[in-house]
C-alpha cells in the first residue's frame, strides 16, 4: 500500500513540474538562458511540495479504502495466504489431521 501511494505521488508530482517547467518556458515573457534557473527552481519547489501533499492524500485515501474493505475481503488485499483455503476445506483438512 506505501508503494501505491509513493506512485501516485511521484506522477502527480512529475506532472506539476513538467507542467510548472513547460509553462515557464512558453510563458509571453522573452526567454534566455538566465530565466532557466529560476523556471527550474520554481518547478522543482512545485515538484516537492505535489509530492509531500500527494503522498499524504494518496495515504489518506488509500487508507480510507482498506479500512472500508470487510474482513474478509481485507486478506485478499494484502495478500493472504488464509483466504486461499475455503472453510470447507479447512474443515476437511482439520478433521484429517485429528485422525492422525
Amino acid at each position: 500500500m506505501a508503494t501505491l501511494s509513493r506512485k501516485i505521488a511521484q506522477f502527480l508530482s512529475l506532472f506539476v513540474f513538467f507542467t510548472l517547467l513547460i509553462v515557464g518556458i512558453v510563458s509571453d515573457e522573452s526567454f534566455s538562458l538566465s530565466h532557466f534557473p529560476i523556471i527550474g527552481l520554481k518547478a522543482f519547489t512545485g515538484y516537492v511540495i505535489f509530492w509531500l501533499f500527494g503522498l499524504i492524500i494518496s495515504d489518506i485515501v488509500l487508507k480510507a479504502i482498506v479500512t472500508s474493505v470487510e474482513d474478509k475481503d481485507l486478506d485478499k488485499w494484502e495478500g493472504g495466504m488464509l483466504d486461499n483455503f475455503s472453510k470447507d476445506k479447512n474443515e476437511e483438512l482439520q478433521r484429517v489431521q485429528a485422525r492422525k
